[in-house]
C-alpha cells in the first residue's frame, strides 16, 4: 500500500483533498480512543487521499492500522457511527446509501446453506467464521437505522436512496467478505443486481439515475 499510494494516480488525478473540486470525505476510526475520524475536512483538509482510503479500510485482523499523525486508523465501521451522519452533518439534500452489511435471514424454508451432513444448517452449524460473520452484521445493522432516524428529524426534506442486497441474496453471503477468490463473482453479482434495481425498477426515487445508464454500462444502450 505504501508504493501504491507512492505512486502518481496519472495525469489530472489529484492526490490531496484540499485539490478536488467537489467536497469528498472519507471516515474513519481511531483504533486506541473508537473515535470517529473524517478526513478532507478540518485538520485533514489537505491529506494524501491514497493513504485515507487506505485507513479507512483496514479492517481489523485482515489489516495492520494505518498510522495518521499520532493515530492509528481502521476502517469506520468498528466505531458505532454511520458514515450517513457525515452527510448529516454536512448538509446533505440527495443521498445515495450502499449497505452490503445486512444479516443472513437463514429462513430454512425459502433457502438452504448446505450442511456436512447434507441437511439445510443453522449457522450455528457452520462453524465459528459463519457465527462471526452474522455477529458482525447484527451488530452494525443498528448504527444506519440510527442514522437514518436522525436525518429524517434533523432534515425531512432530504431524499435518500437505500441501495441494500435481499437477505436471502446467498450467492453474496456464501463467501467470506475478504475473499479474493471470490471478487469477480461477488462483483458481477452485484453489477447484476444495482442494474435491475436501477433500470428496471418502477420506484419514484429511481428515475433521476436513469440518465446514468449509458455511463455505467459503457455506451452500451441496451440492458
Amino acid at each position: 500500500m505504501k508504493g501504491l499510494c507512492a505512486n502518481d494516480f496519472g495525469v489530472g488525478y489529484h492526490q490531496q483533498f484540499d485539490q478536488l473540486q467537489y467536497e469528498l470525505f472519507v471516515a474513519g476510526s481511531d483504533f486506541d480512543t473508537g473515535e470517529q475520524l473524517i478526513f478532507g475536512a478540518g485538520e485533514y483538509r489537505d491529506s494524501h487521499i491514497c493513504r485515507m482510503v487506505a485507513a479507512s479500510c483496514a479492517i481489523p485482523f485482515f489489516f495492520r492500522p494505518i498510522r495518521i499523525g499520532h493515530r492509528d486508523v481502521v476502517d469506520s465501521g468498528v466505531s458505532e457511527a454511520s458514515p450517513i451522519d457525515i452527510a448529516v452533518r454536512k448538509g446533505a439534500t440527495e443521498i445515495l446509501f450502499v449497505n452490503p452489511m445486512l444479516p443472513i435471514l437463514n429462513d430454512r424454508s425459502r433457502i438452504c446453506i448446505p450442511a456436512s451432513q447434507g441437511n439445510c444448517a443453522r449457522l450455528s452449524e457452520k462453524g465459528v467464521g459463519w457465527i462471526g460473520e452474522q455477529a458482525t452484521r447484527l451488530m452494525r445493522a443498528k448504527c444506519p437505522e440510527s442514522a437514518i432516524d436522525t436525518l429524517q428529524l434533523i432534515n425531512p426534506e432530504a431524499s435518500l436512496i437505500r441501495i441494500e442486497p435481499s437477505r436471502i441474496a446467498m450467492q453474496l453471503f456464501m463467501h467470506n467478505m475478504m475473499s479474493f477468490s471470490a471478487s469477480r463473482e461477488l462483483l458481477a453479482c452485484g453489477r447484476e443486481c444495482g442494474r435491475r434495481h436501477f433500470f428496471a425498477s418502477s420506484d419514484a426515487a429511481i428515475p433521476p439515475f436513469r440518465r446514468y445508464r449509458e455511463r455505467i454500462n459503457g455506451g452500451r444502450r441496451s440492458l
